[in-house]
């Protein structure tokens, strides 16, 4: 009875730590593990993003020509916080937009300063500080 006893405390004791340390159950050494489709929905948000931030500019420009309402510059510059400074500076060159307006430029250059930092805090958060 008390070998019985001991033998499913050992049990118990050894499921316990599996289920608490990762790395008992091998995976990764703890680590994370992603889910196989994990970098095509990121390259597709990516995308999207800056074909959201280059219709922006277009928009923005149709309606300078039209003379209607302006997009406003904070909603030009808020796809460059989510990954679409590429997208925007695409379609101020396609369209020549706010290419000569400096308070933009500078206003842009921050935000595609802060993602930069934002998406290398990431990288070294994700892949370990070794």
């Amino acid at each position: 009875m008390v070998a019985r006893w001991r033998r499913d405390r050992q049990g118990f004791e050894r499921r316990r730590r599996v289920a608490l340390d990762p790395a008992a159950r091998g995976d990764h050494h703890g680590r994370m593990e992603w889910p196989s489709w994990t970098p095509y929905a990121l390259v597709g948000a990516f995308v999207l993003v800056n074909l959201w931030a280059f219709a922006l500019c277009w928009w923005d420009k149709r309606a300078a020509r039209l003379a209607r309402p302006r997009v406003p510059e904070k909603s030009l510059v808020a796809p460059v916080f989510l990954g679409g400074p590429f997208g925007l500076l695409a379609g101020m060159r396609r369209f020549r937009h706010k290419t000569v307006k400096r308070s933009f430029q500078v206003k842009l250059g921050a935000a595609t300063l802060v993602w930069f930092l934002w998406v290398a805090g990431v990288g070294w958060v994700a892949w370990g500080a070794s």
